[in-house]
């Protein structure tokens, strides 16, 4: 388990446990059962911390203005607030994937 999942969960044991000591029981026994019953859920959760949701987001960002630059030297235009692209490039004569085409992979194209 992480440094941060570990923290995590020694603050939620911490504040249950002190919540459930109010109720008469002995705060450092609480805080253990809850630690106990909470560590398998978190670890059962996949969590990130928020440190490497930041950097996951930073390597998108960068990843996406890399595709832009790209884009922008392959000529296509991205219609603004469109997730689509349009290529300015010709549509293929026929489809390599097809079966029925007599064109071969090993050949140069005509």
């Amino acid at each position: 388990m992480s440094q941060s999942t570990t923290s995590l969960l020694d603050n939620l044991a911490r504040e249950i446990g002190g919540a459930l000591g109010r109720l008469g029981l002995p705060p450092e026994r609480m805080e253990q059962a809850v630690r106990d019953a909470i560590r398998p859920v978190l670890e059962r959760m996949d969590l990130i911390t928020r440190e490497e949701f930041d950097r996951q987001q930073q390597a998108l960002d960068a990843t996406l203005k890399r595709v832009e630059e790209l884009e922008a030297r392959l000529g296509v235009e991205r219609p603004e607030g469109s997730g689509e692209t349009h290529f300015d490039a010709e549509p293929l004569a026929e489809d390599p994937a097809d079966p029925s085409t007599d064109w071969d992979p090993n050949e140069p194209r005509k």
